[in-house]
């Protein structure tokens, strides 16, 4: 059986192939956040907020320096969480307390600091409680 045999690249090399071994490390990592971010776009077009949210959040843990990875996810949260309210607010209006209840729960596991989702939960859970 023949063996080949490859030639060690000269010293002088050694310190470049380290460089372009890290350059190469460092780009495939901003690849998997760039892929995350493409899933993420995917999900939104088909109207999976949630699995979108989380990809973008996949994607800003994997390329934290990425302003525009950080804006869409917060944009794009922000705009789920007040519409989650609204239809809260729609609900119980129409006295759909558990409605209400599920749509504030999903706004605060996305935004637990939502003020306004902060402040219609306890309106909900004493409404649904006169009722019965």
């Amino acid at each position: 059986m023949m063996f080949l045999r490859m030639n060690r690249l000269p010293v002088p090399w050694g310190p470049c192939a380290t460089v372009v071994a890290v350059m190469l490390s460092l780009s495939l990592g901003g690849c998997a956040g760039y892929q995350a971010y493409q899933d993420a776009q995917t999900h939104l077009a088909d109207g999976q907020v949630e699995a979108g949210l989380a990809k973008l959040r996949q994607a800003m843990a994997e390329s934290p320096e990425n302003k525009d990875y950080r804006r869409t996810y917060f944009t794009r949260r922000d705009v789920r969480v007040n519409a989650l309210v609204r239809d809260a607010d729609v609900a119980l209006q129409r006295g759909d307390f558990e409605a209400a209840r599920a749509s504030l729960n999903l706004a605060a596991t996305l935004d637990a600091a939502n003020t306004r989702g902060v402040q219609v939960m306890p309106d909900v859970n004493n409404a649904g409680w006169r009722d019965y």
